[in-house]
Formats: C-alpha cells, sequence, structure tokens
C-alpha cells in the first residue's frame, strides 16, 4: 500500500510540474502597457474598417510572430539568421490570413500547401528534420489564429468585436492580476473574470447570431480556451521562458477564434 501509494504521489508531482512550465508567467520587461493598448486599438478599429483591413492587420501580424519564432529556434551560438528561411516562413504566415479575405476554402488549402512546403523547402536546402520542423511551427501557429480571427470577423461586425473584446479582456486581465501575483492561477482566474464581463453584455444584447444561451456558451469556451493556447505555445517553444511577443500577443487566439468560429457556423448553419 505505501509503495502505491508513493507511486500515486509521483505521479500527481510530475502533473504539477508539468502544468508549472505551462503555466505562464506575464512578461512584465519594455512598454507592454502602452504596447497593448495600441494593439486592442488597432485590432478593434480594422474589425470596424472592414475584412480588408482585419486581413492585412492579422498577416502583418502573423508574419511578425513567424520570424520571431523562427529566430528563437535558431542554434545557440548563432550570430546571423538564414534570410531566406525567415521571408519563407513569414510568407507562408501572411499569405493565409490574406487569401482568408477573399475565400475561406482557399486560405485552408494555403494552408495546407504551407505545411508541406516548409518542412520541403528546409530540407531541400540541407537543413536537419528538426529545423524543418520549427520553421513549420514557427509559420503555422501564428497563421491559424490569424485566418481563423479574419473568418470569424467576415461573419458580421459584432461577432467580431466579441472575439476581440473577449480575448484582450482576457489578455488585461491576466496580466493586471498575473504580473505580481504570488500564486500564477491569480493571473488566469483575472482572464476569465474579464470574458466573462465582455459574455455578459453580448448575451445582454443577444447580437446575431447569439441568443442568451449560445452567448454564455461561446464565452465559457473562449474563457476555457485562452489560457489553452497560451500553454500550446509554450509546448512549441524552446523553454517556457522563451521570448516571443509577437506570438506570445496571440497565443489567446490560437485555440479560442478557431473554436469561436466553429461555434458560430454551427449556429448560423
Amino acid at each position: 500500500m505505501a509503495v502505491a501509494s508513493q507511486r500515486t504521489s509521483g505521479r500527481g508531482s510530475v502533473a504539477r510540474q508539468a502544468l508549472n512550465q505551462l503555466l505562464v508567467t506575464p512578461d512584465i520587461e519594455g512598454p507592454k502597457i502602452r504596447l497593448g493598448i495600441l494593439w486592442f486599438l488597432g485590432s478593434t478599429a480594422v474589425v470596424f474598417a472592414g475584412h480588408w483591413p482585419v486581413a492585412i492587420w492579422w498577416a502583418g501580424t502573423a508574419a511578425l510572430a513567424a520570424v520571431q519564432t523562427l529566430r528563437v529556434w535558431e542554434p545557440p551560438g548563432t550570430k546571423k539568421s538564414d534570410p531566406v528561411r525567415l521571408i519563407a516562413a513569414g510568407l507562408v504566415a501572411a499569405l493565409v490570413p490574406l487569401i482568408a479575405g477573399w475565400s475561406a476554402q482557399f486560405a485552408g488549402l494555403a494552408l495546407i500547401v504551407g505545411a508541406l512546403a516548409l518542412p520541403v523547402v528546409e530540407l531541400a536546402r540541407g537543413r536537419r528534420p528538426a529545423a524543418s520542423g520549427a520553421a513549420a511551427i514557427s509559420a503555422l501557429l501564428p497563421a491559424i489564429a490569424a485566418v481563423a480571427v479574419v473568418l470569424v470577423t467576415q461573419v458580421n461586425l459584432l461577432t467580431g468585436l466579441f472575439l476581440i473584446l473577449a480575448v484582450s479582456f482576457f489578455d488585461a486581465g491576466f496580466f493586471v492580476m498575473g504580473s505580481e501575483a504570488s500564486h500564477r492561477w491569480e493571473g488566469l482566474a483575472g482572464g476569465v473574470v474579464g470574458v466573462l464581463a465582455v459574455t455578459f453584455a453580448v448575451a445582454a444584447f443577444r447580437p446575431p447570431p447569439f441568443g442568451t444561451a449560445s452567448a454564455w456558451i461561446a464565452g465559457a469556451v473562449i474563457a476555457a480556451a485562452c489560457p489553452i493556447g497560451q500553454w500550446t505555445v509554450t509546448l512549441f517553444l524552446p523553454s517556457p521562458t522563451t521570448r516571443a511577443p509577437a506570438l506570445r500577443r496571440i497565443d489567446s487566439y490560437l485555440l479560442a477564434a478557431p473554436l469561436l468560429l466553429a461555434f458560430v457556423w454551427v449556429l448560423s448553419g
């Protein structure tokens, strides 16, 4: 019995350590509040401007995130990154949301082609398989988040605003509550409260395609998906403390945006 108890305790300890490695601590270095406000204002403004400004805004964000992420995967001691692979990753990441401004079907095709083409090009240029995988991951993570946001905003203006506001309030609550918290779960709690505040307003006004119940379901999905998106990004970085500012700026959208998109398509179907 004692041996079994020790094994169970050991597994629980390993699980806690793994979870602690995934939990994100807000990065407070640099002008984070000013950049966050500018990011929020820009992301909100382009929703009002139309689907092409949204596509261009998110294409630029995805390209920057791809380039930064690929750089952090360079081997230690590398003084200069290969510009060809940086351009290729940034181009794939940008093209997918741009194409989504024209066609959801072709955006999906571009995502698949990019996922296959980047590793092939890397291998053809003599890179090792691990390096080619880093290029694909660096481009596809931001591309997935960006293309889903573009497609959500195409449903209607208020659906796009719901997503942007909910995720922005999650990020704001996560940063404010988690930056100097003694426990890392406090940041998550603050983020969830931010999402629920936005959801309350949407449930009260019930803009199409949402009713009261569906708005609360959508809000619950976003609240659960935002931290999982953060954890997923952590898994695909060299270490939990690796700085990839552009990717971290959109990590909460990684699952929240595709799941809200799927939910809205079901409601509208």
